[in-house]
């Protein structure tokens, strides 16, 4: 069904964008030392190029250090210095934060459209399923989120069933119309 595919197993079990459209070029890169990597693919959809970013910013402290990781607005800024301008564009994935913080300010600011707030129901809650090995009955947090440029009308957005990630998948339907 999704015969084009730039898939990279490393990295937090691994990253990658399906589609059933051709891809015709792909990267798998690391913006900050230390932290998670994202991908990045340029889709044709008969002849016009959609630039998907599969992104996967830090969380916003460390567990382990017991730290605030003030370096996450970097990475976000940078994202968002990699989308074309004027070229239709998806960033989607884990971006450890909320709609209550200063970076998800920054995706709206720069006119990215978040696909659950106009046509997602609910909360949307995606995670965590399980936290430190220990199974949770319901998630608590939307952290998991589809962004899109004005060439995209979203039609729906819903939470999906549960995987083996610790995190439930946002699945939706936009419609392309450039």
């Amino acid at each position: 069904m999704y015969p084009y595919r730039a898939l990279y197993p490393a990295d937090v079990a691994g990253t990658g964008i399906i589609s059933k459209f051709p891809i015709s070029n792909e990267d798998f890169f690391l913006l900050t030392p230390g932290y998670l990597y994202h991908t990045m693919a340029t889709v044709d959809i008969d002849g016009t190029p959609l630039t998907i970013i599969s992104a996967h910013p830090p969380p916003p402290f460390s567990i382990s250090e017991f730290q605030y990781k003030s370096s996450r607005y970097e990475e976000i800024s940078k994202l968002i210095a990699m989308i074309p301008v004027g070229q239709p564009t998806l960033i989607m994935g884990d971006f450890n934060m909320t709609d209550q913080t200063l970076v998800y300010r920054l995706l709206v600011e720069a006119g990215l459209r978040d696909t659950w707030r106009e046509t997602g129901w609910g909360l949307g809650y995606t995670w965590p399923l399980r936290l430190r090995g220990i199974s949770l009955p319901f998630p608590v947090m939307r952290i998991d989120l589809i962004w899109h440029t004005n060439d995209f009308q979203a039609v729906s957005a819903w939470v999906g069933p549960k995987t083996e990630s610790d995190h439930l998948p946002v699945i939706a339907d936009l419609v392309f119309t450039p």
